[in-house]
């Protein structure tokens, strides 16, 4: 089986509307098969059952930052999709490697799961 890393030339932009398509399109399904609610810490609360802790990221949202409480602690996907969807959140990166690793979990965890979206 192939990988992301097999491939030669990593166009984010690209991979950013793919990540998009990918955690949207299984938010929905998750809401539709009633195992997810429309948070987003919902779904992130139900892709935490299949990924490691060591697959997890320190995240700081503005309200984290406003208030000095402790950063949460949210998958990959959900952090990626997080900055995706807040760039005026500062604080963090879309780093490559993220983006590729959460691209990888998504692709596993549906299979996994013989999820058809």
């Amino acid at each position: 089986m192939g990988s992301i890393d097999a491939i030669e030339y990593f166009d984010d932009k690209f991979f950013v509307l793919i990540h998009n398509k990918l955690f949207g399109k299984l938010h929905h399904h998750l809401i539709q098969n009633n195992l997810a609610k429309q948070s987003i810490n919902s779904i992130d609360n139900w892709l935490k059952k299949f990924i490691s802790p060591n697959n997890l990221k320190e995240y700081y949202s503005f309200s984290i930052l406003e208030s000095r409480e402790k950063p949460q602690y949210i998958s990959i996907p959900t952090y990626v999709r997080n900055l995706i969807h807040h760039p005026e959140n500062e604080y963090h990166n879309l780093d490559e490697n993220d983006l590729k690793n959460s691209l990888e979990l998504l692709l596993r965890i549906i299979k996994e799961n013989n999820i058809t979206l």
